[in-house]
C-alpha cells in the first residue's frame, strides 16, 4: 500500500480543522442573515474549510502529488513557541513589540530566510496588525507597553 500524498494529508488536515471550528462554534448563537450572531462566522468559515479540505483530499487521491517530506521538529517547535510568545507577551508589551518578537521567533524556523527579510516582515506585520485590529476593528489591545503611557 502506497503512502498518502501531500494533497490528501493537507486536505484531511483542512477538513479536520474546519469540522473542529464548526463543532466549537455550536455553543454560540448563530443569529440571522440580517443580524449575525457570534457563531455565524466560525460556522461558515469552518464549513468552507471542511469543504475545501474534502475537495483537496479527493483530488489528491486521483493524482500523484508525491509523498510528504519527513517531519522536521525545529520549525514545528519554533512556530508553537512563537504562538506562545504572542499569547504571553501581548498584554504586558503591547501589540507592536509582541508582533515583532513573534515574527522573530517564527523566522528562526526557516534557516534560509535572511535577517533583512525577517525584519521587514516583522515591521510590516506589526504596523498592519495595529492598524487593522486596533484602529479599524477597534479591539481593546494596547499598542505599546503600559510604561510608554
Amino acid at each position: 500500500m502506497k503512502p498518502l500524498s501531500r494533497d490528501v494529508l493537507a486536505g484531511l488536515l483542512f477538513a479536520g480543522a474546519g469540522i473542529g471550528f464548526v463543532i466549537m462554534s455550536r455553543n454560540y448563537n448563530f443569529g440571522a442573515g440580517t443580524r449575525m450572531g457570534p457563531g455565524m462566522f466560525p460556522t461558515l468559515v469552518g464549513s468552507l474549510l471542511a469543504l475545501l479540505g474534502a475537495v483537496i483530499a479527493l483530488r489528491g487521491l486521483r493524482s500523484d502529488a508525491g509523498t510528504p517530506d519527513r517531519f522536521h521538529l525545529r520549525p514545528f517547535v519554533l512556530v508553537l513557541l512563537a504562538i506562545a510568545v504572542f499569547t504571553i507577551l501581548v498584554e504586558p508589551l503591547g501589540l507592536f513589540i509582541t508582533t515583532l518578537l513573534t515574527v522573530a521567533v517564527a523566522a528562526l524556523a526557516d534557516r534560509e530566510l535572511s535577517k533583512r527579510a525577517a525584519a521587514v516582515t516583522a515591521v510590516v506585520l506589526a504596523i498592519g496588525s495595529c492598524v487593522v485590529f486596533v484602529t479599524l476593528l477597534g479591539l481593546q489591545l494596547a499598542i505599546w507597553p503600559s510604561f510608554f503611557g
